[in-house]
């Protein structure tokens, strides 16, 4: 089994900072191939290139994937079980979004074949916030969820920034089986 995790927007969430690396050290200690996919240019170039660069990296995609994006992370994730031609083991998206920000997103296509994405996705996990500074709120959650299905997780944990995410690795130690909180939005 391995893990892919996809940061955020750069500069502000580039590889290097917030939980990435982190949770990429602690599956690792439980025997999971974990990285972190180091996109530099991501949402300040267009969405093709950034794909391009992901391509690049030769990341293995399987039935044994597991899927973590935050943020802008989570779009690229979109575009990857668009294309994909195996269903992934499990997909979690953080502060994920679907529809355009204020400022213009461009790791965000204009539409996305949900049906495409929903049948690669394996088992889906949405982790969002009521107090997200950034409008990847519960509404944005509930998008996610009306098109993807899964459990669906709302906090009040801003964008989560925080250094680790505890609830997100307790969800991956058991991908088949939703804490019982999370069980109360799944679909």
């Amino acid at each position: 089994m391995n893990a892919i995790i996809f940061h955020g927007s750069t500069p502000y969430a580039s590889a290097d900072r917030y939980w990435y690396w982190w949770l990429a050290g602690e599956l690792g200690e439980r025997g999971m191939d974990a990285v972190v996919a180091d996109l530099p240019m991501m949402d300040r170039e267009p969405l093709g290139d950034t794909l391009f660069a992901a391509r690049t990296m030769d990341l293995r995609i399987d039935a044994g994937t597991i899927l973590i994006g935050h943020s802008a992370g989570t779009n690229r994730i979109f575009s990857i079980l668009e294309q994909a031609d195996v269903q992934v083991r499990a997909t979690y998206l953080l502060a994920g979004y679907c529809t355009p920000k204020p400022n213009r997103c461009l790791t965000l296509k204009d539409s996305y074949d949900w049906r495409r994405i929903k049948d690669h996705a394996g088992e889906v996990y949405l982790f969002n916030s009521f107090d997200d500074p950034f409008d990847c709120d519960e509404h944005q959650g509930q998008l996610l969820f009306d098109h993807l299905g899964g459990t669906l997780i709302l906090r009040s944990d801003g964008h989560f920034f925080q250094p680790t995410q505890p609830l997100l690795l307790k969800q991956l130690e058991q991908p088949d089986q939703p804490s019982a909180a999370a069980q109360e939005t799944q679909g």
